[in-house]
């Protein structure tokens, strides 16, 4: 894995593996998509990743997470906690920055999504994750809002500090709905 020089070359992979469902134990997948994770955290490569590949690469680790439980065998995306801090720290840090973070209306609600299926419950992911979906709730089709809504409930994100969040995307929805 050490000539991958691109996040992109893991996050695309990564991707690919979860939704074919192919990270099942005993198979050469199980062992790639660890891989990939691993060399996507590498701190020259997460620095250089785009906000797509992050928002990729954790929709992977919340689907192979989902096909895992669904299955009772598999990789646990949850298991490589370290590579998963790194990853969901950059997204964090990315988001906090001043202006200009790059995530689109997708990328946020399907990080919210996969926070929500890994049972990612760290504040200091949701909390920017969750203000960035509210700003960007606007732009969100349907099934952003309705998966960002899902995913808020679902990781518990109902306190006085998402009420805005809340508000705003449940106000986008209502627009949708009269337009």
């Amino acid at each position: 894995m050490p000539r991958i020089r691109q996040p992109a070359s893991c996050s695309i992979p990564l991707w690919a593996l979860a939704k074919a469902g192919a990270a099942s134990d005993g198979r050469v997948e199980s062992q790639l998509a660890p891989a990939l994770l691993q060399r996507l955290v590498d701190p020259v490569l997460l620095d250089s990743a785009t906000p797509q590949a992050l928002a990729n690469a954790l929709y992977a680790l919340g689907k192979l997470r989902e096909q895992q439980q669904q299955r009772g065998s598999g990789w646990d995306p949850t298991s490589s906690s370290p590579h998963l801090n790194a990853l969901t720290g950059a997204v964090a840090s990315r988001l906090r920055a001043a202006r200009g973070h790059g995530f689109t209306a997708q990328d946020v609600s399907n990080s919210l999504w996969a926070c929500a299926k890994l049972g990612y419950r760290d504040s200091d992911l949701l909390l920017p994750l969750a203000e960035a979906a509210a700003a960007l709730a606007l732009d969100m089709n349907a099934q952003g809002l309705a998966n960002s809504l899902w995913a808020l409930e679902v990781l518990g994100c109902t306190g006085p500090e998402f009420r805005a969040v809340l508000e705003a995307l449940c106000g986008a929805a209502l627009r949708r709905l009269r337009t």
